[in-house]
């Protein structure tokens, strides 16, 4: 692996971290907010919580996305089972599951958000 190459994968990294995804988990409502949830501020306040949850989540399946890319660009070990390709193929399937959790997490503050307007009826 190239210098530039280990330098792009590092900036690539450096970025994710600073958008804070090392604490997506951080993002999710607990479950007492869930449970205690009555107003629509407190219904808003947790589709918050999914909306940067579903931030961080797609900003994971971008970094697996680049990775993918550069496994599938790169020219070593092409045919090993550990090489290249299987390493593409891992992160292929990480940016699609990322990704479908991001929509989940969308789903999930539209929901909230549906609840706020019930709430606040």
């Amino acid at each position: 692996m190239s210098t530039r190459t280990i330098s792009k994968i590092a900036a690539t990294a450096a970025v994710v971290l600073a958008l804070g995804v090392s604490r997506v988990a951080l993002a999710q409502p607990t479950d007492a907010a869930v449970e205690n949830a009555k107003s629509a501020k407190d219904h808003e306040a947790i589709a918050q919580s999914y909306d940067a949850e579903a931030k961080g989540l797609r900003a994971k399946a971008t970094l697996h996305q680049n990775m993918a890319k550069h496994y599938g660009e790169a020219s070593y070990a092409k045919g090993a089972s550990h090489g290249s390709g299987a390493m593409e193929n891992h992160c292929k399937k990480l940016a699609s599951s990322y990704e479908a959790a991001a929509k989940d997490a969308d789903a999930m503050a539209a929901d909230h958000r549906e609840m706020a307007k019930e709430a606040g009826k």
